[in-house]
């Protein structure tokens, strides 16, 4: 248990330094492609706030978050009750699906919920290691991991948002 605990620690000190002298080395944004969805209903009735969210708060917070080389699609749907957004991210292969229900968005927590799940496609190399450390272990553990993940994001996106005084 013990070795297994230092070789976790040693790949996520790994995976950190490389990220945050990754995110340092590359310019930020220049070779991501961020994609608007624009086959929905939501679209259709509202493409000009998909399109400027699109352009606006997610470029802002891709470039910032620096997340070179990723395609990110945003896609304005319906998502189940209590839900605001949804990202679907492969890693791998740096794509990442984010869906908005724009019903549950106004003014004031768009651009949290657009941070947060910016987030989430930030700490995907983190988390994905994580789940498939934890994936064998059903129920309680895998619950509790993805509890703790979106604590996380939750406050590290606070935490920018009041540092910039919104």
């Amino acid at each position: 248990m013990r070795f297994a605990r230092r070789v976790l620690a040693i790949l996520l000190i790994t995976f950190a330094v490389g990220t945050l002298a990754g995110t340092m080395c590359w310019m930020s944004a220049q070779q991501t492609q961020i994609l608007v969805d624009t086959t929905t209903t939501q679209y259709r009735k509202q493409g000009k706030r998909v399109d400027s969210l699109a352009a606006g708060l997610l470029t802002k917070w891709v470039a910032y978050l620096g997340l070179p080389y990723w395609r990110i699609v945003l896609r304005a749907d319906t998502l189940p009750e209590g839900m605001v957004a949804q990202t679907q991210i492969s890693e791998h292969y740096r794509n990442a699906l984010v869906v908005k229900d724009l019903r549950a968005l106004d003014d004031l927590n768009t651009e949290e919920a657009l941070l947060h799940e910016v987030w989430h496609i930030k700490l995907a190399p983190y988390t994905s290691l994580v789940r498939q450390l934890v994936g064998v272990h059903e129920g309680f553990l895998s619950q509790d991991v993805a509890q703790r993940e979106e604590r996380l994001v939750t406050d590290l996106t606070r935490g920018m948002l009041w540092r910039k005084g919104r």
